[in-house]
């Protein structure tokens, strides 16, 4: 199993263009009851760039650098997660972003908008990879992932965009 990590992925600049809209009091975030499974009592903040076969929001355009930088020949999803702090670390359930669709040559890439103490864990290695501003993991999209809700104050973001593609 390969997981790349790359750190300050994006120029300074392009990354705070990204960041300054995102964490705006304009940027469109909508609820989810759920964070991996309905049911699993994780409410998260979310909102699609793109899924399955359009656009899903206007601002789609301000992620051109990630999805160049990627080479994404054909995207699956985009979407943004936002949880906010906890009083513990909680580990989500262990998953396959769009495990209904085949992930054979699908990757998947999660690209860090905050620093906190919530990580990104990979079932198979054991592996857990900090949450880190400007960095950026690429991994096939058949590895298992949880991710950690950080421990912090209730008004602290773990922002992350997630993206799955060919």
């Amino acid at each position: 199993m390969t997981i790349k990590v790359i750190d300050n992925f994006l120029p300074n600049e392009e990354y705070k263009s990204i960041y300054n809209l995102i964490t705006s009091d304009t940027f469109p975030w909508f609820i989810s009851n759920f964070k991996v499974n309905e049911g699993d009592g994780i409410l998260q903040l979310n909102h699609y760039f793109y899924n399955g076969i359009t656009t899903q929001s206007p601002v789609l355009k301000i992620l051109e650098p990630i999805y160049l930088k990627l080479k994404i020949i054909a995207p699956i999803r985009i979407k943004a997660n936002c949880t906010f702090g906890q009083n513990k670390k909680i580990q989500t359930n262990f998953h396959i972003d769009g495990s209904t669709l085949n992930t054979t040559n699908r990757k998947s890439a999660i690209f860090y908008l905050s620093d906190t103490n919530g990580q990104t864990v990979f079932k198979e290695k054991k592996e857990q990879i900090e949450c880190k501003q400007n960095r950026l993991i690429v991994f096939d999209s058949y590895h298992l992932h949880a991710a950690v809700l950080h421990k912090g104050e209730s008004t602290s973001k773990r922002i992350v965009l997630n993206f799955n593609y060919f």
